[in-house]
């Protein structure tokens, strides 16, 4: 059997701040259709499997944050 490989999606949304209960509901959304694709064995791209995992960055709401944290993910991932 193939090994399974993993691969990072980082997700920026506001879950603290203003506009915390916007990115909650959209958090619970994200992480219940990324289960959902990962309890059926992930997904191919070509003849290799990924599973999601899942990297939040919280950007409070604030666009300075969100430009931050954006570096961040795209940095560190």
């Amino acid at each position: 059997m193939a090994e399974v490989k993993t691969v990072k999606m980082g997700l920026l949304m506001p879950l603290s701040g203003m506009a915390a209960q916007w990115g909650i509901q959209f958090r619970q959304g994200f992480d219940s259709a990324i289960d959902r694709i990962n309890e059926a064995g992930g997904f191919m791209v070509g003849n290799d499997t990924y599973v999601i995992e899942t990297v939040y960055a919280d950007t409070k709401f604030v666009g300075s944050t969100a430009a931050t944290e954006a570096t961040r993910l795209a940095v560190s991932y």
